[in-house]
């Protein structure tokens, strides 16, 4: 049974678009601020978007009870979970926390990466997707977790979009993809755990680089490699959604109203 949230779908989205541009407002609040001063703002505003996000939702589940994992759910799970291990090898992600520990500036860059993965979270996996999933079940949609981890995964790679503001487009169009990637793996996880810690913490460490408290460029890569390492991904975590949502079907009507 998919829990009840205190706000309806509507609302959740349209809060969720307003924090979403408040908190690309403090970067122009504290520009001449130090990066210090920058982070403990955003690590402030991202654990009050948190705390309305939780008061919202009346909790960070999306079940009552977690879902059973069927014997196609933990096949294509594993791969789900492979295929983000090359994507994590990809971004450098083992390096950069050896080198992250080693920088000069860890508080910043820890609290820069906690920020992000606390508000973003709790925007896209936390309203985003309960409310796509509440307008699923209020119009009794049919594969309501594959859809709403897909619209919800399609509003938080556009809002990179952003990024074209002071950054080189071609690099920015392909963050808003593997962001989206991302997104659908990260709406899944939170389906499977049952709640949103586990994908903050990949947010995290997605996040935790020596740069993360310095203003750089997005760096552009090849197409042709980021669609190799990101659309095994994809594919892996749909399929997954999919399964999920076939093993949801099947429950019994008075568990899933």
């Amino acid at each position: 049974m998919i829990i009840e949230n205190r706000w309806s779908w509507g609302r959740q989205i349209t809060i969720a678009i307003v924090l979403f541009l408040g908190f690309s407002m403090m970067s122009m609040l504290f520009y001449n601020g130090t990066f210090l001063e920058q982070a403990v703002a955003d690590l402030v505003y991202a654990l009050l978007s948190f705390a309305i996000m939780l008061w919202a939702l009346k909790s960070t589940k999306v079940f009552v009870h977690r879902l059973a994992l069927t014997k196609p759910m933990i096949i294509w799970g594993i791969i789900s979970l492979v295929t983000l291990g090359i994507v994590f090898g990809f971004g450098g992600v083992p390096q950069h926390v050896i080198m992250v520990l080693q920088a000069k500036h860890l508080l910043v860059n820890t609290l820069v990466a906690l920020s992000a993965a606390i508000f973003e979270e709790s925007i896209n996996r936390g309203f985003f997707l309960s409310g796509f999933l509440a307008y699923a079940q209020y119009n009794s949609r049919s594969y309501k977790l594959t859809r709403s981890a897909i619209y919800s995964s399609i509003l938080f790679g556009t809002f990179h979009l952003v990024n074209l503001l002071g950054g080189n487009s071609s690099a920015v169009f392909q963050q808003v993809f593997w962001a989206f990637v991302i997104g659908v793996f990260l709406a899944a996880l939170r389906f499977t755990t049952n709640t949103l810690f586990w994908g903050m913490l990949i947010h995290f460490l997605l996040d935790w680089f020596p740069s993360a408290s310095t203003k750089f460029d997005i760096q552009q890569a090849s197409w042709g490699i980021i669609l190799a390492v990101f659309t095994p991904l994809l594919v892996a975590s749909v399929i997954y959604l999919v399964k999920a949502d076939q093993a949801y079907q099947k429950l019994p009507a008075e568990s899933v109203a």
